[in-house]
C-alpha cells in the first residue's frame, strides 16, 4: 500500500520550474504512488534543506549505508551514474581492492561477491597456454613482429579451436602440445609458401637446366626471388620502365605546382572532375573546396567553429553516441555543388581563354548570359586563396589575378586616356 511523505512539499511546488517537475508528479511523489528519480533526489534535497540521506529514506524507504538484501558484502550508496533509478545502488568491495556499483538486484538474483577475474581464480576456472609455433622458410624459424608468442585460452576456447581442427586438417592447432598459430604468422606462411612454389614451378618450366636447390633462410628465398622476378612477374617490371623510362627527371628536379594549363586542360571539357568538391563555408560563407566528400567547412574555420558553444556542443553529442547535426547553411540563395563547379568551369575558361568574354562562353554552352556572368562573379567574392588547402589555394590566385587583369582590361578599352579631349 502507498504511504504518505511525512515532509512539506510545498517548496518544491513554489519551485518546480528549477525542479523540473509538475505539481502532478510532485503530488504522486507525496502520496507515495511514484518515486523521485536519482536526479531529482540532490536537487529536492537542497530546496527543502534537508540531508540527502533523509530525502532518500522519506522517499524511498531505503537507507544508505545498510546491507544489500542478497546477502553480499556490498552496502547500499546514493550514485548517479544511473540518473533514472528510483533505489539505492548497491557498492561491493573485491579482494583486489575493486569497487563495483551494480543495481539493487530483484527477486531471485545475486551478485556477485567478487569481481569476475577473481571469481575464475576462487572457482577453478583455469587459463591454459598456448605458445605460437611462427613460421619456417626453410630450416629458418621466423616471427612476425606483433606474434603474441603466448595466449591464454580458457576451456570454452580450447574446444572451440579444436573443433575448427576436427573440421580443418591444415590448422596449426594442437591441444596435446599447447601449440597454436597467430594470425600474423599464418599470413606470412601462407605468402612465402606461394612465393616458393612460384619460383620453383617457373624455374622448372623455364629453366630445366638449372636448379633451385634446398632453400634453407629467408635470405635465399629473396635472392633468387630478385633473380627471376622479371620471368615470374613481368608485368611489374614493365610497368616499371615505361614510368621511369617516360619521365626522364635531371638531378635537382621540382615538379610544378598548378598551372594555367592544368586548370584549363580539366575544367574545358564537357565532363568536370568527379574527384574534386566544392562547397560553401556554413562558418564564413566562403568557398570550399576538397577532394573525398563534400565539404561544408574550411579547416581553418572548422576549428575555429569547434570554439564556439555551437561547436562544443557538437562535440559533447558526438563524444556521447546522440545525434549531432551541423548548423544549417546561411539564408541566401540556395547553392548547389554542380552549380559551382559549372561556375568554375565558367571563371576558368573566362579568365584563361583567349578572347572570351561572357556572351562567347554562354554561347558555347547555350546558356543564359545573365545567368552565367552571375555565377562567375558569385563565386569570384566568396574566394579566399587563405583559408584553402593545397593545391586549391595555388589555383584560386591564379583565377583571382587573371579575372583582376581582365577588369581592369576592360576598364582600360573602355575609358581610353586619349578620348578624353575629343568632347571639348
Amino acid at each position: 500500500m502507498a504511504q504518505r511523505i511525512d515532509l512539506d512539499l510545498a517548496p518544491l511546488r513554489q519551485r518546480r520550474g528549477e525542479l523540473g517537475a509538475s505539481t502532478t508528479t510532485i503530488s504522486l511523489w507525496q502520496n507515495g504512488h511514484s518515486r523521485p528519480q536519482v536526479r531529482f533526489m540532490p536537487k529536492i534535497a537542497e530546496i527543502l534543506n534537508v540531508p540527502l540521506s533523509e530525502v532518500v529514506q522519506a522517499f524511498w524507504k531505503e537507507k544508505i549505508g545498510d546491507p544489500c538484501p542478497c546477502g553480499c558484502p556490498g552496502k547500499q550508496v546514493f550514485s548517479e551514474k544511473r540518473p533514472n533509478a528510483t533505489t539505492l545502488a548497491i557498492e561491493i568491495p573485491c579482494e583486489c581492492e575493486v569497487t563495483r556499483i551494480r543495481k539493487r538486484s530483484p527477486g531471485g538474483y545475486y551478485h556477485l561477491q567478487l569481481c569476475p577475474q577473481c571469481t575464475r581464480k576462487n572457482r577453478g576456472v583455469k587459463l591454459t597456454d598456448f605458445f605460437c609455433i611462427g613460421y619456417w622458410v626453410g630450416e629458418e624459424h621466423l616471427r612476425t613482429p606483433a606474434c603474441p608468442k603466448k595466449k591464454q585460452l580458457r576451456h570454452w576456447e580450447v574446444n572451440r579451436l579444436q573443433y575448427q581442427k576436427d573440421r580443418n586438417p591444415n590448422s596449426r592447432f594442437d591441444q596435446a602440445s599447447r601449440t597454436y598459430q597467430c594470425d600474423g604468422c599464418w599470413f606470412f606462411d601462407l605468402n612465402w609458401t606461394k612465393r616458393k612454389k612460384k619460383l620453383i614451378e617457373h624455374v622448372a618450366g623455364k629453366h630445366p637446366k638449372e636448379k633451385v636447390g634446398r632453400i634453407r633462410n629467408l635470405e635465399q628465398l629473396r635472392k633468387l626471388m630478385s633473380e627471376h622476378t622479371r620471368c615470374v612477374n613481368p608485368n611489374l617490371i614493365e610497368a616499371g620502365t615505361k614510368i621511369l623510362k617516360s619521365r626522364p627527371r635531371k638531378s635537382g628536379y621540382v615538379a610544378p605546382g598548378v598551372t594555367r594549363a592544368h586548370l584549363i586542360r580539366n575544367w574545358s571539357g564537357k565532363d568536370l572532375p568527379k574527384n574534386v568538391r566544392l562547397g560553401i563555408c556554413i562558418f564564413c560563407g566562403k568557398i570550399a573546396i576538397r577532394t573525398g566528400k563534400a565539404p561544408k567547412f574550411n579547416d581553418r574555420c572548422y576549428h575555429e567553429w569547434l570554439g564556439t558553444p555551437e561547436g562544443r556542443n557538437f562535440q559533447s553529442l558526438k563524444a556521447r553516441g546522440l545525434k549531432a547535426s551541423l548548423p544549417p547553411s546561411k539564408a541566401g540563395h540556395p547553392v548547389t555543388e554542380d552549380s559551382l563547379k559549372t561556375s568554375w568551369a565558367y571563371a576558368i575558361q573566362y579568365c584563361f581563354g583567349e578572347e572570351t568574354s561572357y556572351r562567347t562562353i554562354a554561347e558555347k554552352y547555350g546558356v543564359h548570359f545573365t545567368s552565367m556572368s552571375y555565377g562567375i562573379k558569385f563565386l569570384i567574392d566568396r574566394l579566399d586563396p587563405q583559408l584553402l588547402r593545397s593545391p586549391f589555394d595555388r589555383a584560386a590566385e591564379l583565377v583571382l589575378d587573371a579575372y583582376r587583369e581582365r577588369c581592369s582590361a576592360r576598364v582600360a578599352s573602355a575609358t581610353p586616356s586619349d578620348s578624353i579631349g575629343s568632347f571639348d
